[in-house]
């Protein structure tokens, strides 16, 4: 090995260092079969616009882990073909983890990218200034800590183009089955949008390279055979092909059903501006680990197709053309950031390739790339895990509230313990609604302070403070120190409140413009439902006739209610009903009523309805029922300050 070289493999061994010790968390995680089952049968995938959302990365930990365990991969997440979910799988299941699976590819990527490097380039210092370039960049480098299938896509991609590289070199037909047999293995990763061009564009180069067909049905065959092992874990337990074949109906048509409004320009703005807009976001983002060698590469790319087409270098020009291919389906469907994957190693290669004899500039480039990347794993993000908690803090998201607490707190605190300890003081105080405001965020060396604002909407009144939460950081990431106190000071798992004198609501009566009388108050029904045994959407949209003063539709109501197991307020029940509104209403699955004070029509529903809502809209203050809330604590019963009107007897006139 030349100096040159050792200098760069050692530059890169360096940033590789660097990129493992800032991924260091992936060593400390472990898969929770029971958790992520619950999560994903409780998210949005089974409960629509469910606050219990599940991210991608999860969802294929989740289902890769199901299909070690022998379901069906047409049963769950069939939009997506199961191989790098199913690798994942296996390594949930043998070491606990699924990292070791994105660890490993990324490495084999560098392995593959230097092999690629070497048929390419005749220097013997190139291929360690390609990986070089490659690893400087963030875009992959981010993909050690995500359990995302455009790693794994990327892999096999590039060993495809590796082994078809031999194959135009040396004409030898196993790697023209190797090549195939690894597109294969792509296409059985990910839904195979570029598949289609990528034979024609590798079968048009064979031909054109030998002046002959040589053997494609070898070619087709491997691929074929690459596909059908990509799909190993449906045959070990449905070993019949002809149900298989069938059931890639369901495939493409949720690929070629109705789709997304496609922005044409949305890839080509990211590449070189820096800014995405997926479909459903109202503002513009920043693509997400982002660098030069984004628009670098694409220029790179064109010089690489001119030079290539001029020479009849024909390992160049198939490289050029399969970045090509990546970047104009690209363009032709609704994008997303991470679809740059399998280009990514392309877009270090052409930029090496166009800047071998300028090495000043290869240099600036990596340079250039490094701030990103420090940027993208360095930098911690504060305001995150803030976010987070804070959205878990306001729907009652306890499971995912629990694992952002300090693993050490974790040991000696259940979870079901924690779970039952907050719902106590959430209960006892009749919550209908947790409001959480982010106040500051204050970064300190290794820990997070944040003040949040905290309003508790109860049944008595309104409960309002402010609490300082602390994070401290472990091994890379931020976790929450719990204290019962952050829900009130002196509160502990154990602890009683007490209600003691509750009074009328305010409101006495509606009246319309008129000065008619509409409703009056009365006693009346709050109705709770157990969202975790909902039939959606049979029993939501029973639920939104129920409680249809409210004015909330059936998905309003979903996103009121979490999917856990504990009674939720869904509302009022509907005082224009009738007689049988109550046989109505307990019909549905898990619902239960308690006593309040309320509202009963003495007018027709059309005119009462509205104006219940409204009133329930512009002041909710006027149906809360003054009381005096006690909390028992250490050094005795203290008397929680509810805000309330003041006033009695309210007329609400409507004009």
């Amino acid at each position: 090995m030349s100096v040159k070289a050792k200098i760069l493999g050692s530059a890169v061994f360096l940033l590789l260092g660097f990129i493992l010790w800032h991924s260091r968390q992936i060593f400390f995680y472990r898969y929770e079969p029971e958790y992520l089952e619950n999560l994903y049968y409780h998210s949005q995938w089974n409960i629509p616009n469910s606050p219990r959302g599940i991210s991608d990365g999860l969802l294929y930990q989740f289902v890769g882990y199901r299909l070690v365990e022998g379901e069906n991969p047409f049963n769950v997440n069939f939009e997506v073909p199961p191989l790098g979910k199913y690798l994942y799988g296996l390594s949930e299941w043998f070491l606990g983890t699924p990292y070791p699976v994105s660890l490993g590819l990324y490495l084999a990527a560098l392995v593959v990218l230097y092999r690629v490097s070497r048929e390419l380039f005749s220097e013997t210092d190139m291929p360690w200034w390609s990986l070089l370039v490659f690893v400087s960049a963030p875009f992959v480098a981010t993909q050690i800590a995500s359990t995302m299938l455009d790693l794994p896509l990327m892999f096999f991609y590039l060993t495809h183009l590796w082994f078809f590289l031999r194959f135009l070199r040396r004409a030898n037909y196993w790697d023209l089955g190797l090549a195939g047999g690894f597109l294969g293995l792509a296409a059985g990763t990910k839904f195979g949008a570029y598949i289609p061009l990528v034979l024609l564009a590798s079968l048009v180069l064979v031909i054109a390279r030998f002046r002959q067909w040589r053997q494609p049905e070898w070619y087709l065959l491997a691929g074929f055979a690459g596909y059908v092992v990509a799909w190993t874990t449906y045959f070990i337990h449905h070993p019949n092909p002809i149900p298989w074949a069938r059931l890639h109906q369901k495939m493409t048509d949720f690929y070629f059903g109705p789709s997304s409004k496609v922005d044409y320009l949305n890839q080509w703005r990211g590449i070189f501006a820096n800014t995405y807009q997926g479909w459903w976001q109202k503002q513009v983002m920043v693509l997400g680990d982002w660098s030069p060698l984004l628009p670098l590469g694409v220029i790179a790319f064109v010089a690489v197709l001119v030079w290539a087409v001029r020479n009849r270098d024909w390992r160049w020009l198939y490289l050029g053309l399969l970045g090509a291919i990546f970047l104009l389906v690209n363009t032709f469907i609704a994008f997303w950031p991470r679809y740059l994957m399998p280009a990514i190693p392309l877009f270090a290669l052409a930029a090496v390739f166009v800047f071998k004899r300028l090495k000043l500039l290869l240099i600036l480039l990596v340079l250039a790339n490094l701030p990103f990347l420090y940027s993208s794993l360095a930098v911690p993000d504060y305001r995150g895990p803030v976010d987070a908690v804070t959205r878990f803090i306001s729907t009652r998201a306890y499971r995912e509230l629990y694992r952002s607490i300090t693993p050490n707190q974790r040991t000696s605190l259940a979870e079901n313990t924690f779970a039952t300890g907050y719902e106590n003081f959430l209960e006892q105080l009749d919550v209908r609604q947790t409001e959480v405001a982010i106040k500051e965020v204050v970064p300190l060396e290794g820990e997070i302070r944040a003040t949040l604002g905290l309003k508790y909407r109860t049944r008595w009144g309104e409960l309002s403070r402010d609490v300082v939460l602390r994070f401290v950081e472990n091994h890379n990431q931020f976790y929450l120190v719990w204290d019962w106190d952050y829900l009130w000071p002196g509160y502990g798992p154990q602890s009683q409140i007490k209600i003691e004198n509750a009074d009328r609501i305010p409101l006495k009566e509606i009246l319309d413009e008129a000065g008619q009388t509409v409703a009056v108050r009365s006693a009346g029904k709050a109705v709770y439902a157990i969202p975790r045994v909902l039939r959606i959407p049979q029993d939501t949209d029973l639920l939104a006739q129920v409680v249809g003063e409210s004015g909330d539709d059936e998905l309003a109501l979903i996103q009121k209610v979490i999917p856990d197991h504990y009674p939720r307020f869904v509302g009022y029940l509907d005082p224009t009903l009738g007689a049988d509104r109550e046989a109505r209403a307990l019909a549905i699955n898990s619902v239960t009523f308690r006593e309040v004070e309320y509202l009963r029509t003495v007018a027709v529903a059309k005119t009462a309805v509205p104006l219940i809502a409204r009133a329930r809209q512009e002041h909710p203050e006027l149906f809360y029922q003054p009381a005096k809330v006690w909390l028992q604590t250490d050094s005795g019963w203290v008397e929680l300050p509810l805000v309330y009107p003041k006033v009695k007897d309210v007329s609400l006139r409507f004009k």
